[in-house]
């Protein structure tokens, strides 16, 4: 039995709806990725209200083979209801919470974007429900639970606590609508028991601009406010009921410990790949799954436990530091670093199979003796300088090097005009002699083409086929070297180039010019002048050097183009042909699949350690070069032809009648088997090597694991968060990075086995902030406000009255909201009867010209107008107004207030379902400010202050 066993807690995961089910599978997925199995004390239970479950996901075992993870049969509830109208009939439990208004069509597909129909699948199915959760409950409880995964899984339990991860959107019905719920009965579930309830809860933004997500934001919105109650609740003290079935309690907390918020907005701005695409909404996921499976390990002990250290953090805020808003809520980040071992290994693994068939076919043409061998280079050699195609000799073909010469002579010039024609003399010149390279460049290539072809047929009719093909990859070989110098070359003439330039350009600016105006230096005019004219010639035969090395740059890749072609028309012998297929196949099963390519997203760094990749990309075309480097660093033989086919008990000629499949099979296992010693080089033993350092690796690792959401708070709140780390690595008692420093921790970390040698990951809890911070939140609430009382995104009917809103109100917004009730009330505030607009052209409420002030529609919107800081001078000049009318008449004041109130009172008895959240909530908080207003003796000196 393996010594330091990785400890794994207790958990329940509950996926809620369709993004809580995708969640769950991908934490399944790194839970069987890390331990290669799923630990017997983690459970698993999804519940929704579509019938389709995620489809299952591919998992890489440790490079070596693949598993699948996917949501069983027994883990998943189908929350279905036929007959909605009956359900809430017969029950007067959900009759009691029911909004009216919301369709009560089946519930088959999705709870329709309806957070009451996601509750109410819950409550119809809640005796189903209640014993499913009692069942995961008791199989996480279980006595033999840690003799099992010592003995059978080698893992570790950590004994005497539960956590349960509640994970779903805020957006959707099903997720949204029962998420309360799922914490209060998890939490009743488990009251004897020392547990947590924590929630992974996706916010609305990831899925703007998806299909049938109209109602997304104003959803998300109204299940912050109502957790945002919850949150705020004094349990002892007030004791509410819950009830569920025919279940009640009254719970003792609120139904979430720690509520963990992501956002498709990290908190430094940047959009995650895919917001408002199904991809977004996966990649999400994939992130808050993983960060569930991080979670899961070794965070039970509390000297260590990042949960705890949160925990203890949000619950010491104090909230008035928050604008009096309880900070309840989290967030998290996952990044990871990854030495991608199986692609390493798949790459070198399809290098050694190419380079083993290359082996093979040298058998066969072995033909090809050290005397020919030398004679091909004989051939070659005589072929290219009888043919002129020796480097040297087309450059001068194309044009003699003496003609790249400018002499531009001093003589009759007096003057910086007549030095300019005579530059402009050398410049046509240098033209003329272009027309001639490119003249001669279309000839070379010509007999170039000819010369090469002609050589390989003649060789090919007089030496064969073999010896055509040998003869021609040398010559391939001459020229890549060529290209390589030229490109060089080229290179450094085009520096020299742009520094000659400007040279003489400083030169004429500073010298030439000045010959006409300056005395003392008509003395050396002469020399001045012939100065620059040299510098010019210098500059045209450099030009003249750059056109004819690439035009011969050009002939050499046409020629090189030519050999290839020649090199693949070759007809080959049967097994020469078998060699081939079979090579391609290696080629396109295998390079296909093992290219360097980042797979693994914007949130992970992958490892690329020199000592072991293979440098560079790999080559488009089939010649490939074998670095037998690579192979000697890693300490692998060479591919050897001859043994592959004495351990395969083969003979060369049974190589023409072996199936091309089972021939490739062999090559493929020859080469896994010798490039095994990759797979024994784990990533801690890599990152010391990188030049960059630990470090910086995970410096770089930690700005990627940025938190998901995007905030609003600044300066002293923004420092009041803090940031928790779970470093998840192979072996967390053995690991190095235990002793190093690291950087932007304020706690030690905590670290987790994997039991991934190949992987890193970092798990960055941030905390904590209350709901309103978030960036979106005002959007979402203007939204929410604009949502008619028949589609109300509540669970439970006129539940909007009963929530503080999740946004607190400052000095400035609560005289808004005075100044507000005494204009409509006074008048002040005009609605026109044909626009429906609301306006002001009481003089002395507008400035200097105008003679009215438009403050839009409908009514909660001119309010919410009122509050803003663009409008300051006119609460400065309502409240004036009111102050003087206070001091003249106070009893119109009050008999215009009591006639508002039954107004607005009758407006709200009156109201139906077109009416908008907004009005409704500015009408009910009127009614109630009046009310307490008549109760306190109706004090106007009062109302203002």
């Amino acid at each position: 039995m393996a010594e330091n066993m990785p400890r794994i807690r207790s958990s329940i995961i509950v996926g809620i709806g369709g993004s809580g089910a995708l969640a769950a599978l991908y934490a399944k997925r790194s839970l069987i990725q890390f331990y290669e199995k799923i630990p017997y004390s983690i459970r698993f239970l999804i519940l929704d209200t579509d019938n389709r479950r995620p489809m299952p996901l591919k998992v890489n075992i440790k490079g070596e083979r693949w598993a699948v993870a996917g949501i069983e049969e027994h883990e998943f509830r189908y929350l279905s209801v036929d007959d909605p109208l009956n359900v809430i009939r017969v029950s007067p439990s959900i009759k009691r919470w029911w909004p009216e208004g919301i369709p009560t069509r089946a519930i088959l597909n999705g709870a329709g974007g309806y957070r009451a129909r996601g509750r109410l699948a819950f409550h119809a199915h809640a005796h189903e429900v209640d014993g499913v959760i009692k069942k995961v409950v008791e199989e996480v409880m279980a006595g033999d639970l840690a003799h099992n995964m010592r003995m059978e899984q080698e893992l570790e339990l950590i004994v005497g606590a539960v956590d349960v991860y509640v994970v779903g959107s805020l957006a959707g019905g099903t997720g949204s609508g029962s998420f309360i719920d799922a914490g209060f009965l998890f939490q009743q579930a488990l009251e004897n028991v020392k547990h947590r309830v924590i929630g992974f809860f996706i916010l609305p933004s990831v899925f703007e601009g998806l299909p049938a997500t109209l109602r997304v934001t104003m959803n998300g919105y109204a299940a912050l406010n109502e957790l945002d109650h919850y949150f705020g609740i004094h349990y002892l003290r007030q004791k509410p009921r819950f009830i569920f079935g025919d279940k009640e309690f009254s719970p003792g907390r609120p139904p979430y410990d720690v509520v963990n918020l992501m956002d498709a907005v990290q908190e430094k701005g940047q959009v995650i790949p895919g917001k408002g695409t199904d991809r977004g909404v996966e990649t999400l996921c994939r992130i808050v799954g993983e960060g569930m499976a991080l979670n899961l390990g070794n965070v039970g002990q509390k000297a260590e436990s990042a949960c705890d250290n949160l925990y203890d953090h949000i619950v010491s805020q104090d909230f008035k530091k928050w604008g009096g808003k309880r900070p309840h809520y989290s967030t998290i980040g996952v990044s990871s670093i990854i030495y991608p071992m199986e692609k390493h290994f798949n790459q070198l693994s399809a290098y050694y199979s190419y380079a083993l068939v290359d082996g093979l076919l040298g058998m066969i043409r072995e033909g090809v003796e050290e005397a020919r061998e030398k004679q091909a280079e004989d051939d070659v050699n005589k072929c290219l300088t009888e043919a002129k195609l020796e480097k040297q000799i087309i450059l001068e073909d194309i044009i003699p090097s003496e003609n790249l010469l400018f002499y531009l002579s001093t003589e009759g010039i007096s003057s910086p005009a007549e030095l300019d024609q005579e530059v402009g003399s050398g410049r046509r010149r240098r033209d003329s002699l272009r027309e001639q390279i490119d003249q001669n460049h279309h000839v070379k290539m010509k007999e170039a083409k000819e010369n090469v072809s002609g050589s390989l047929k003649g060789w090919e009719e007089t030496e064969g086929v073999i010896y055509a093909r040998k003869a021609a990859e040398k010559i391939a070989a001459r020229y890549g070297v060529f290209r390589d110098e030229i490109l060089s070359e080229v290179k450094e003439f085009e520096e020299e180039h742009s520094s000659s330039q400007k040279k003489a350009q400083d030169f004429y600016e500073e010298n030439v010019k000045r010959v006409g105006w300056k005395e003392w230096v008509l003395r050396r005019r002469d020399e001045i002048f012939q100065d620059y004219l040299d510098q010019m010639g210098r500059i045209f035969g450099l030009e003249l050097k750059i056109d004819r090395h690439r035009k011969t740059l050009a002939i050499i890749n046409e020629l090189v183009k030519t050999l290839k072609e020649y090199i693949e028309g070759l007809g080959l012998g049967a097994i020469e042909m078998r060699l081939s297929r079979v090579r391609e196949a290696i080629e396109k099963g295998y390079f296909g699949t093992s290219k360097m390519v980042d797979q693994y997203g914007q949130y992970s760094l992958v490892l690329y350690p020199k000592e072991i990749a293979i440098e560079g990309p790999i080559p488009r075309d089939r010649e490939l070069i074998l670095l037998p480097l690579e192979f000697e660093k890693l300490n692998i033989p060479l591919p050897n032809a001859k043994e592959f086919l004495q351990k395969n008990d083969m003979a060369v000629a049974d190589l023409e009648r072996v199936d091309e499949e089972d021939l490739k099979k062999r090559i493929m296992s020859y080469a896994h088997e010798r490039v095994s010693p990759i797979r024994k080089i784990d990533i801690e033993r890599i990152l010391p090597l990188r030049k960059e350092g630990i470090d910086y690796w995970l410096r770089e690792a930690s700005r990627r694991s940025t938190p998901l959401w995007h905030h609003n708070a600044a300066a002293e709140l923004a420092a009041m968060m803090e940031e928790i780390f779970i470093i998840g690595v192979e072996d967390e008692y053995r690991t190095s990075l235990r002793e190093t420093a690291f950087p932007e921790a304020k706690y030690p970390p905590t670290f987790m086995s994997t039991s991934d040698a190949h992987k890193t990951f970092l798990f960055k809890y941030k905390a904590p902030l209350p709901a309103y911070l978030l960036a979106d939140m005002e959007r979402y609430r203007l939204i929410y406000l604009e949502t008619s009382l028949e589609g109300t995104p509540h669970v439970e009917d006129k539940m909007e009255l009963m929530l503080p809103d999740l946004f607190p109100e400052d000095v400035v917004q609560a005289q808004a909201f005075r100044l507000y009730t005494l204009a409509m009330a006074k008048g002040l505030i005009k609605e026109e009867r044909v626009y429906g607009r609301y306006i002001i052209d009481d003089a002395r409420c507008l400035k200097p010209g105008e003679d009215r002030l438009e403050l839009g529609y409908p009514a909660w919107r001119v309010f919410e107008e009122l509050k803003r800081d663009g409008r300051k001078d006119l609460r400065e000049s309502l409240d004036s107004v009111f102050r003087e009318e206070m001091k003249a008449n106070p009893e119109k004041i009050k008999q215009a207030l009591d006639a508002y109130y039954q107004n607005i009172k009758k407006a709200f008895d009156e109201r139906d379902a077109s009416m908008s959240l907004g009005d409704e909530l500015l009408l009910h908080r009127q009614i109630t400010f009046l009310d307490e207003f008549s109760r306190g003796g109706a004090d106007l000196e009062k109302i203002l202050s």
